[in-house]
């Protein structure tokens, strides 16, 4: 009998420590919300009603834990499946956009051959410059690289290779046309395709003139410029630096033995 005496008393000591741990969270929780309660309404204590819910809901949490442990997770199993359901619902809405979603390897494909037309468009109009009554188009170099990927070598040679009738002289042309300066600069080439131009150059001890068109439309370019190669230095170019080079849109191309102007 004193043995489930005394273990009657340790539960009531053990159900009593927890009302008092109950009590002082209760006290604390309702005494914090009653003076905030309290600065906002003109001092009206609502500790007392406070203090008794609190108790209440801890209370029954602390009793019926096993039901408070199944609702939580049941709202979690809920939250889970609304999550894994929108998921699934956004990557079904992508999917069905896919065929019309922006292709940025396509677009890229698209202005190269949009620049390789300009290209050979710009060409045309500079051979039309070219009086057939003095000159000759010796070699008219086609780019087989634009059709394959593997190295050509005969794509290094520059576009033209004209010669003047009257002398029988000799020189190579580079067209190059551009829309727009890129940072107030006209970017005719790269710094390796610029020191290939001037080995091939020296080698073939011809001259070599690049012939620039910016602006407008490239059988109708705003500016024209007509630079020897040994004049240019970087491959990009201020069009203040090009002045001296300056050749009208629209006038036929005349050689002096010595120039393209």
């Amino acid at each position: 009998m004193s043995h489930i005496s005394l273990q009657k008393c340790r539960k009531v000591l053990k159900i009593i420590v927890q009302i008092q741990h109950i009590l002082l969270a209760t006290s604390h929780g309702s005494g914090t919300i009653s003076r905030k309660y309290r600065r906002k309404n003109n001092g009206a204590d609502l500790s007392g009603p406070l203090t008794l819910g609190l108790f209440l809901a801890v209370y029954y949490v602390f009793k019926y834990w096993q039901w408070t442990l199944a609702l939580v997770v049941i709202l979690a199993m809920i939250v889970l499946a609304y999550y894994l359901r929108s998921k699934k619902r956004s990557r079904a809405k992508s999917a069905s956009s896919a065929p019309y979603a922006f292709d940025h390897n396509a677009t890229f494909q698209t202005d190269k051959d949009e620049e390789v037309s300009k290209g050979d468009e710009f060409e045309r109009y500079v051979v039309n410059l070219l009086d057939e009554r003095y000159f000759t188009i010796v070699e008219w170099t086609t780019d087989i690289m634009r059709k394959h990927h593997r190295y050509v070598e005969a794509d290094t040679r520059p576009d033209l290779l004209v010669r003047y009738d009257p002398t029988g002289e000799e020189f190579y042309v580079e067209c190059k046309y551009r829309s727009y300066l890129y940072e107030h600069k006209f970017q005719w080439s790269t710094h390796e395709q610029m020191n290939r131009y001037l080995r091939f150059a020296y080698e073939k001890k011809l001259p070599f003139f690049v012939v620039m068109g910016l602006g407008g439309t490239p059988n109708r370019p705003e500016k024209m410029y007509c630079v020897p190669l040994q004049e240019v230095r970087y491959p990009h170019l201020y069009p203040k630096g090009m002045i001296n080079f300056y050749h009208e849109p629209g006038k036929n191309l005349f050689w002096d033995g010595y120039k393209l102007y």
